[in-house]
């Protein structure tokens, strides 16, 4: 089995390159969708309330909206989420690996190497795009406002990448999906 990471800052086509490749048949895991997943749990939700306050609830779910807010206006309370969810998303993506048959993997997200997947992974796809495209694909797909937008681009601008694999986007859907196929016959 061989499992891959595709990374890269957010708005740079992460979710384009797993959409394509869900559609070849493989399988994939969305950290963010992970994520999600265990904003759902009754005792994360209580640590959450604990850290951040009941503002952060809607009929006794997180909202992610108010969470969002609080947590990209300030790099201490993202840190703060980020050592809570990220030991849990680690494990969660371990056990869904170890219980798969599958003969490729692909782990979709930003922050597979701060969560320390990347120590799990055979190679790593880095997707790249400039960071005026990123914020327009925020804004324009993900239906952000400026101000938000900016503020997780700007929560991102101390990530780098270890990579085996580049991908630059920057709108040729074509020619990523001609780049995806070539990395993919190197496996």
């Amino acid at each position: 089995m061989k499992v891959i990471g595709i990374t890269g800052y957010a708005g740079s086509g992460k979710s384009t390159i797993a959409k394509i490749l869900k559609n070849l048949g493989y399988y994939i895991i969305d950290l963010d969708e992970v994520g999600h997943l265990l904003l759902k749990d009754k005792k994360i939700i209580e640590r959450l309330v604990d850290l951040f306050g009941k503002n952060i609830l809607k009929n006794n779910q997180i909202n992610r909206n108010s969470l969002a807010q609080i947590v990209f206006s300030s790099n201490e309370k993202l840190e703060l989420l980020n050592s809570l969810l990220h030991p849990k998303i680690k494990q969660y993506v371990i056990n869904e690996i170890n219980n798969s048959q599958e003969d490729i993997i692909f782990i979709d997200g930003a922050l597979i190497e701060k969560i320390g997947l990347d120590e799990i992974c055979d190679y790593i796809i880095l997707i790249d795009s400039p960071e005026d495209l990123r914020l327009k694909r925020l804004i324009n797909y993900r239906g952000l406002s400026y101000e938000k937008a900016k503020n997780i681009l700007n929560s991102q601008k101390d990530l780098s990448f270890t990579y085996d694999f580049k991908i630059i986007n920057d709108g040729s859907l074509e020619r990523i999906k001609k780049d995806l196929v070539r990395i993919i016959n190197d496996f």
